[in-house]
């Protein structure tokens, strides 16, 4: 029976001991280091979404040319400024503007959060991020920025630091976008105007060389010498067969014969100027003729199309340009709320007993194995 009582105090005393190594020093050790060694933290918020024009929509025909979605474009430019934030970049450019490594040593001799402050700027990195806390809503397209640091006014100072270098970093995407999308369309223009140009020059050489303004024209005009001269031989063919039928022996049979040769040599002088076939004649000037009409026109149509996309993408390049939105402004905070005492030494307490808890079952599984 006293073994029993022996066995009974050795597996309750074990358990004691082992809960107040493993959750109750843990936790006393929290307990001191909150309440007497860590610093008050003081948090400046601000909040910023991208908003933007027509040269970040998928708009129309310019944004066909450029390609993109607007919802994309929000979300990969809220993505980068997200990105830039707790990045050795925006700790090196804030660095330039404010001593930093003196805000991050107003740490009160904090063992956890000391740092070296000969450390290098990728080293610090750690120590930025501890002080920014960056959040992105993908369905409000709201990015939350909470900045940490020793003082509220050190707090402020970085918050407002970091809203000025978002504001260049978004109209540099801007500027970028409405300049990519400037230099595609005046390309496009300037490729255009030199192809219509060139058409027009095609054309007015093809008129000097040729002492022509128009085939077509001229084409008209023939057929009409053509139709006349037509309708005057049938006129004097009627005529001499009226002759022949009243006085077969007239003089003025030869007469109208002759005239009627004469108009005949006149048509196949026009089909032979007007008409043939060979190489450098009318039917072939008029084939070239047509077909730098036809380039001319095509040139000219293009050319109209990027005329109205370069006003349109001017347009939307002066009117509607994405930029950054800050609708709540960093402040200066009048009450520390990090850390969260409270919370944080709850925290470890739980996680302590769960490590108290796994170390019991592992045990308990060895004695009953």
């Amino acid at each position: 029976m006293a073994d029993q009582m022996v066995l009974k105090k050795r597996s309750f005393l074990g358990p004691f001991l082992g809960l107040l190594l493993i959750v109750g020093v843990p936790t006393a050790a929290a307990i001191y280091y909150y309440n007497t060694i860590a610093v008050d933290r003081y948090v400046s918020e601000f909040r910023y979404s991208v908003r933007g024009g027509a040269i970040m929509q998928n708009n129309g025909d310019i944004a066909g040319a450029i390609g993109g979605s607007a919802a994309l474009v929000f979300a990969a430019d809220s993505f980068v400024l997200e990105d830039y934030l707790v990045s050795v970049q925006a700790f090196e450019d804030i660095e330039k503007k404010l001593p930093l490594r003196e805000m991050l040593s107003r740490d009160g001799g904090d063992p956890v959060r000391n740092y070296d402050p000969d450390l290098p700027a990728e080293e610090m990195l750690r120590f930025w991020e501890r002080g920014v806390d960056v959040q992105f809503d993908a369905i409000t397209g709201i990015t939350t920025a909470r900045i940490s640091f020793y003082s509220p006014e050190d707090s402020r100072a970085v918050a407002e630091a970091l809203v000025a270098e978002l504001q260049g970093i978004v109209n540099g995407l801007t500027r970028e976008a409405r300049d990519d999308m400037l230099e595609y369309v005046n390309s496009e223009y300037a490729l255009a105007e030199t192809e219509l140009n060139r058409a027009r020059v095609a054309i007015e050489d093809f008129r000097r060389e040729n002492r022509t303004f128009s085939p077509e024209e001229e084409l008209t005009i023939d057929s009409g010498i053509i139709s006349e001269l037509r309708g005057e031989i049938n006129a004097k063919e009627v005529e001499l067969a009226t002759t022949r039928q009243q006085a077969r022996n007239s003089p003025s049979i030869s007469l109208i014969q002759e005239e009627i040769a004469s108009l005949n040599r006149q048509l196949a002088g026009v089909y032979e100027a007007r008409v043939g076939s060979g190489e450098g004649g009318f039917a072939t000037n008029l084939s070239q003729f047509e077909e730098l009409q036809s380039q001319y026109q095509f040139a000219r149509d293009t050319y109209i199309q990027t005329l109205n996309l370069r006003q349109q993408a001017q347009a939307n390049a002066t009117l509607n340009q994405a930029q950054l939105v800050v609708f709540v402004e960093p402040r200066t905070p009048t009450k520390s709320i990090d850390p969260n005492r409270p919370w944080e030494v709850a925290l470890i307490m739980v996680f302590a007993f769960l490590v108290w808890v796994i170390v019991r079952v592992f045990m308990a599984s060895l004695a009953t194995g």
